[in-house]
C-alpha cells in the first residue's frame, strides 16, 4: 500500500472500512484541492484506473452499451457507436479523434453486419431507443413514449431507465430522478451516464458531498464523456463555495445544513403515484406506465412520503471496494446479459472471413469506404492497386504515408474471438506458423554492393520489396540482406556474399514509394534460396573477422596508417564536386580514433569499409574484399587496389 493510501485511511479512522467511504474521502480531501481534476487525479491515484471497455463484450459499444449495429472504428483501434462518435472528440482510452474528417471515423460495415446477425430482435428495438436518446426534452410526451417502448420491448431496461431519469432531472423532480438513476446503476454498474445522473439528481437537492462523491466514479468510469467535466466542476465549485468560508465548521454536524439539507445526509423517500381521482396507488420500485395515470396536461402526480433505506447498489461504497465492485467477470455478465442473443441464429464463418485471402479476419484493416480486410492482405492490395478491392473506392491516402492513421479493427478480432472460438484459434496458430516461417529466413534485396558501417540509401517502388521492406521492419528489427545481382552464371540470381543492413529512418510518399535511409551492420554468406511471396530470402552463415594475433598487431598498425594516408591522398586529389557527392551518398570518412578498440569488432575498423565503398574499384573486387575475414589480408587487399588507382590517374590524368 503506497504512502498515499496510508494518509488517507489515518484521515477516515471513523470509518468502519480501512479505506473509507468515498464520501469520507471527498470530505476529508476537498479542501486541500483547488478543482475538480485535482481532487480527481488523487482519488485515481488511489483507487487505479478503470480499464474495463477493453474486456465488455464485443457487441456492445464501450461507452454507451448499446449494440454495435451501427459501429464507427476510431484510428486506435477501438470501435464505437456512430451515435458516440459524434459527440466525442476523444476514445475511451484518450486518443484524439475529429469525427467530421472522414478518415478518423469509418463506419464497420461487417462488424455492424455481423453483430445484427446475432442479435435480430434488439437491432430494431436500438434504433428506436436511439431516437429517444437524442432526445433531451422535459416534455411528458418523451417520458410516456419511453414508457410504451420500454413495456414493449421488455429487455434494454437500463436505457429507458436512463430517459426516464433524465426527463426527472429536467423537470427538476430530482427525487425521481434519482431512483430512476440508481435503477440505471443496478442494471448496468459501469455505465457513466448512470452515475452521472445520479449525480445531477443529487445536486439537484443540493445532496453536494454525495453528488461530488458519484461524479468521481462517472468519470472515473469515463473521464472523456463530452458534458460529464462540466457538471463536476459545477458540484464541486459549489461545495467549495459552501466550505471555504467554513467559520461554520465550528458548528457541529447537525445545524452544517445547506439550504436546509445536510450534505452527505438525506431522507429516503419512496414514490406513491395519485391517480386523478384521489387514490393513492401502491408504491412502486420501477415507474411503469401501468403505474401511472396521465393527466390532461400530461404530467403525473407524484406524492412523495417518507420510508425506509431502500438499498442501491450506488450506496456507499468504498474506495477500496470500487475496483472489486466494477470490475471482473460478474460485472461483464451483468452487462453482457442486458441484450440476450439469437441462439437459433448463429454467426457463419462465411461472415467474418476476408475477400481477398478467404480465411478468417486477422489484424483487420477498416478502409474510408467501410470495407475490412486482413491487414496484411490489404497492404499487398494496395501494393499493386490503390483501390478498394471491393468497391473501388479510391484509397491513395491509405498508405505508408499515412501509416499512423490506419484502422487495426481490434474490436472486430474480440468478436471473433467470443462468437468463432476455434475458428480464431485456428487463424491464430496458423499466422503464427506464417510469422515464425518469414522470421527463419533473412529478406534479400537484390539491388546492389552494401558496407558494414556505411549508409545505403535505396528508393522502393517495386511492390515486392515494399513488401520485403514492411516485413523486415515489424518483425525483424529491420534488418534485412542486401546482395547483388549475379556477375557471372551460377546457382543463385545474386552473389553468394552479401551486407546486413537496418533501416535508420524511411520517408514515404501517398505512391506508396519509399526512400530509406539504412546501414550496414554485418556481413553473410548465403547457404540457401527460397521466395517468399514474390521476394528473395534465404538461410545464411554470418562473416565475422578473426581477432588478430598479438603477433600481427606491429604490422597491421603500420599497414593501416599506410593505407589511411593513400586513401586520403585519392580522395583529396578528387575534384570538389566528386568528393562532395560521394559525401552526400555515403557520409563522412569515419576518424581512425577507435581503431584499436575497433579492432574486436567482428568487421574491423569502420573507415576501412568507407574506403572500399568509395573507391572506383570493380564490384567483383569489392566482393572478394567483403568475403575476407582478417584484417590484415583486408588491407593489403585496399591498398593494392589503392596504389593501382593512383598509378593510374599519374599515367592517364584527367
Amino acid at each position: 500500500m503506497n504512502d498515499s493510501t496510508s494518509n488517507l485511511e489515518d484521515g477516515l479512522s471513523n470509518s468502519n472500512d480501512n479505506f473509507g467511504s468515498i464520501n469520507d474521502f471527498v470530505q476529508e480531501a476537498i479542501s486541500s484541492h483547488d478543482d475538480f481534476l485535482s481532487l480527481f487525479s488523487k482519488f485515481s491515484e488511489i483507487v487505479g484506473n478503470f480499464d474495463l471497455p477493453e474486456d465488455l463484450p464485443p457487441h456492445l459499444c464501450p461507452l454507451c452499451h448499446l449494440l454495435l449495429t451501427d459501429p464507427a472504428s476510431l484510428p486506435c483501434g477501438h470501435t464505437i457507436c456512430n451515435r458516440c462518435s459524434r459527440s466525442r472528440r476523444s476514445c475511451w482510452c484518450g486518443k484524439v479523434f475529429h469525427s467530421e474528417v472522414e478518415s478518423q471515423t469509418k463506419r464497420n460495415i461487417v462488424l455492424g453486419n455481423a453483430i445484427q446477425q446475432i442479435f435480430p430482435a434488439a437491432t430494431k428495438s436500438c434504433a428506436e431507443l436511439v431516437k429517444l436518446l437524442d432526445s433531451y426534452s422535459s416534455s411528458f410526451h418523451l417520458l410516456e413514449e419511453a414508457f410504451k417502448f420500454d413495456k414493449k420491448s421488455g429487455f434494454v431496461e437500463p436505457f429507458f431507465e436512463m430517459i426516464k431519469s433524465r426527463h426527472h432531472n429536467a423537470r427538476e423532480e430530482f427525487r425521481l430522478g434519482e431512483m430512476k438513476a440508481k435503477e440505471v446503476i443496478e442494471i448496468d454498474p459501469v455505465l457513466a451516464s448512470g452515475w452521472a445522473l445520479l449525480a445531477e439528481a443529487l445536486a439537484g437537492q443540493n445532496e453536494l458531498y454525495d453528488a461530488l462523491a458519484k461524479c468521481l466514479i462517472a468519470f472515473w468510469l469515463d473521464r472523456h464523456h463530452p458534458y460529464l467535466l462540466n457538471l463536476c466542476e459545477q458540484v464541486f465549485t459549489k461545495v467549495k463555495s459552501i466550505i471555504e468560508p467554513q467559520v461554520m465548521s465550528s458548528l457541529d454536524n447537525s445545524h452544517a445544513y445547506v439550504n436546509g439539507v445536510l450534505p452527505g445526509k438525506r431522507q429516503r423517500v419512496e414514490v406513491r403515484t395519485t391517480q386523478e381521482n384521489g387514490s393513492l396507488g401502491g408504491p412502486v420500485g420501477k415507474l411503469y406506465c401501468s403505474s401511472f395515470s396521465f393527466s390532461r396536461s400530461g404530467d403525473p402526480i407524484c406524492e412523495l412520503a417518507p420510508t425506509a433505506k431502500m438499498p442501491s447498489f450506488a450506496d456507499d461504497l468504498t474506495l477500496g471496494e470500487l475496483r472489486s465492485k466494477l470490475s471482473g467477470n460478474r460485472i461483464i455478465q451483468k452487462v453482457e446479459s442486458v441484450f440476450p442473443h439469437d441462439s437459433n441464429l448463429p454467426l457463419h464463418l462465411g461472415d467474418l472471413e476476408c475477400p481477398l485471402c478467404l480465411r478468417v479476419y486477422w489484424n483487420p484493416d477498416v478502409t474510408p469506404c467501410g470495407h475490412t480486410f486482413c491487414s496484411d492482405c490489404l497492404e499487398r492490395t494496395l501494393d499493386h492497386d490503390p483501390k478498394c478491392p471491393l468497391c473501388k473506392y479510391s484509397l491513395a491516402d491509405f498508405t505508408e504515408a499515412q501509416r499512423d492513421q490506419r484502422f487495426y479493427d481490434k474490436h472486430m478480432q474480440r468478436l471473433i474471438k467470443r462468437w468463432l472460438p476455434e475458428d480464431f484459434e485456428e487463424r491464430r496458430l496458423l499466422a503464427l506458423e506464417e510469422e515464425e516461417e518469414i522470421k527463419a529466413k533473412i529478406p534479400i534485396f537484390v539491388c546492389t554492393l552494401a558496407f558494414p558501417c556505411v549508409p545505403c540509401p535505396l528508393h522502393v517502388f517495386e511492390p515486392r520489396h515494399r513488401l520485403l521492406l514492411r516485413r523486415c521492419i515489424r518483425s525483424r528489427n529491420g534488418e534485412f540482406g542486401m546482395n547483388l545481382p549475379c556477375i557471372s552464371p551460377g546457382q543463385l540470381p545474386y552473389e553468394r556474399n552479401g551486407t546486413l543492413l537496418k533501416v535508420r529512418n524511411t520517408d514515404y510518399f501517398n505512391d506508396g514509394r519509399v526512400v530509406v535511409d539504412s546501414v550496414g551492420v554485418g556481413r553473410f554468406k548465403v547457404q540457401n534460396n527460397l521466395i517468399i511471396d514474390g521476394y528473395d530470402a534465404a538461410t545464411v552463415e554470418r562473416v565475422i573477422d578473426v581477432p588478430p594475433r598479438e603477433s600481427d598487431m606491429g604490422r597491421l598498425a603500420t599497414l593501416s596508417t599506410l593505407v589511411f594516408q593513400r586513401a586520403l591522398q585519392w580522395f583529396e586529389s578528387l575534384p570538389d564536386d566528386q568528393s562532395q557527392a560521394l559525401i552526400r551518398h555515403y557520409g563522412e570518412m569515419p576518424d581512425r580514433s577507435t581503431e584499436q578498440q575497433e579492432y574486436a569488432n567482428s568487421d574491423g575498423p569502420a573507415w576501412t569499409w568507407w574506403v572500399l565503398a568509395v573507391i572506383p574499384a570493380e564490384d567483383r573486387i569489392k566482393l572478394h574484399v567483403i568475403g575476407q575475414t582478417s584484417l590484415l589480408n583486408r588491407l593489403k587487399l585496399i591498398s593494392r587496389v589503392i596504389t593501382c588507382i593512383i598509378q593510374s590517374q599519374s599515367t592517364h590524368p584527367p
